[in-house]
């Protein structure tokens, strides 16, 4: 098999190994002289584009991802013996392997993450909602899971708020609770655009910061994903102090969240084969329903 007179005696100028030196070989073909001039340059464009991807694919195989996470029992936490443990550890850790990458957990919070996933400090996050700024800097990956909120108010005080719908907080004196940069649905975005309404929003930069201003009296309720609200209520003996109110907040699609920075669309690519093939064989559904 003969390489184009333009690539012999030269070093690799790709940086690839030399699978990329035989694969463009062998499509240009070993008759590569007797081809007419005319058809050269289309040769090279085929060879060209089969390479690319290629490189797309091998990019990642073998190379080191990270994830930026932070404490959100049972999706990701450090159990007992300090492993980090949970759903969205689990599944990643899975389709990882699948995808042929190695993964390194990062540790910070939740606003830290997305700025460091904007500027390329950290690769990748898991437990992503869609929002149109996050589009701006980041690939969301398919689906994985369904993530909701609901509102946890003292016990015993849900009848007290004849609450129907986020807006109607608008009436009252009700002070809701929320958490920095978390996307608790549409509705609730459009509503924070309303002056009035926001001054019925306090912001914590941590999640478990809301517990004790609602038992303070500081807040009247606050938004959380109803399985990390329990996790903590159980793991915390909070449980006969604070409730659950009927109001319907939100339920969403979760994604992995991917850096434009640092990563090629084929991490993307291939993290929903991955999905996709663990949706297939009923090992993502078998996982979910361990941890929820």
């Amino acid at each position: 098999m003969s390489i184009p007179a333009s690539c012999e005696n030269k070093v690799n100028p790709t940086g690839l190994d030399n699978r990329a030196l035989i694969i463009v070989s062998a499509i240009l073909s070993p008759r590569w002289e007797r081809l007419p001039a005319a058809i050269r340059p289309l040769t090279i464009i085929k060879a060209a584009c089969f390479l690319l991807a290629m490189v797309s694919t091998w990019a990642f195989a073998g190379e080191t991802v990270t994830v930026g996470w932070e404490p959100w029992e049972p999706y990701q936490y450090l159990n007992e013996k300090k492993e980090l443990v949970g759903l969205d550890v689990e599944v990643l850790t899975a389709l990882a392997k699948q995808a042929g990458i190695e993964i390194v957990f990062k540790e910070f919070p939740w606003k830290r993450i997305l700025f460091y996933v904007e500027n390329g400090e950290l690769d990748m996050t898991s437990g992503a909602s869609k929002a149109p700024e996050r589009e701006v800097y980041a690939y969301y990956s398919e689906p994985y899971r369904m993530e909701s909120a609901v509102m946890f108010v003292r016990k015993g005080t849900s009848a007290n708020y004849a609450l129907n719908e986020l807006k109607d907080i608008l009436s009252g004196s009700f002070q809701l609770g929320v958490e920095r940069e978390y996307h608790y649905g549409e509705n609730y975005a459009e509503l924070m655009k309303n002056e009035a309404f926001a001054k019925h929003v306090q912001v914590v930069n941590r999640a478990e910061l809301n517990y004790n201003k609602l038992l303070r009296n500081r807040i009247d309720g606050f938004l959380v994903d109803p399985f990390v609200g329990a996790a903590y209520l159980k793991r915390n003996k909070l449980a006969d102090r604070i409730e659950t109110h009927p109001m319907p907040i939100y339920s969403d699609a979760i994604h992995f969240l991917v850096s434009k920075k640092t990563s090629h669309p084929s991490l993307v690519e291939r993290l929903n084969a991955s999905i996709r093939k663990m949706k297939a064989d009923g090992s993502l559904a078998a996982i979910i329903k361990k941890w929820l």
